[in-house]
């Protein structure tokens, strides 16, 4: 089975925080911007970022690194999931400690493989996972959808600001 998600319980999520010091002129790149959301949602601890694939238990991320790493991505992999010529490309976890690239396949009947390649030593149960082009695509916007809202809670600033806004409109999500 593969996933990926981004839990939290609302009614733990509380915000604004101190801690989110935003101005536009601080982080005018989304990688920055990101990257500040990510960290002030982990110190919360009561977001946490879930990839589970290859094997039944979810693997060793969090959401300042990792999360943050999948996020700059995901444009790019939505819209590679999106069209249909684009058959094959990739979503990667270079952080350290985890290390693995995820290896995207278009078969037919809107069936991707998902193979993987890694620096370290991992050998999980399962070499291949399959998932429908219309689960990936909707995994990946709620993952974003989850973002979103949890950012909202805890720097509102952050995540309304207009490179926010360009970030989010660049996937083709609107806004809840």
């Amino acid at each position: 089975m593969f996933s990926l998600a981004l839990k939290y319980d609302t009614a733990e999520l509380t915000g604004p925080h101190d801690d989110c010091d935003y101005t536009p002129a601080k982080y005018p790149q989304v990688l920055g911007l990101l990257s500040h959301l990510c960290d002030a949602l982990e110190e919360t601890g009561a977001v946490r970022f879930e990839v589970i694939a290859f094997a039944d238990e979810p693997w060793p991320v969090d959401v300042r690194c990792d999360l943050s790493v999948v996020l700059k991505q995901v444009p790019e992999v939505l819209q590679a999931v999106r069209s249909p010529e684009t058959r094959e490309f990739e979503l990667s976890f270079y952080e350290q400690g985890i290390e693995r690239d995820l290896l995207f396949t278009k078969g037919p009947s809107n069936r991707i493989a998902v193979d993987f390649s890694t620096r370290l030593e991992w050998h999980p149960p399962r070499s291949v996972e399959n998932i429908d082009t219309e689960a990936l695509e909707r995994q990946l916007v709620t993952l974003v959808e989850d973002f979103v809202r949890s950012a909202r809670i805890v720097c509102p600033l952050a995540a309304g600001s207009q490179t926010f806004r360009e970030w989010l409109a660049g996937m083709d999500i609107q806004e809840k």
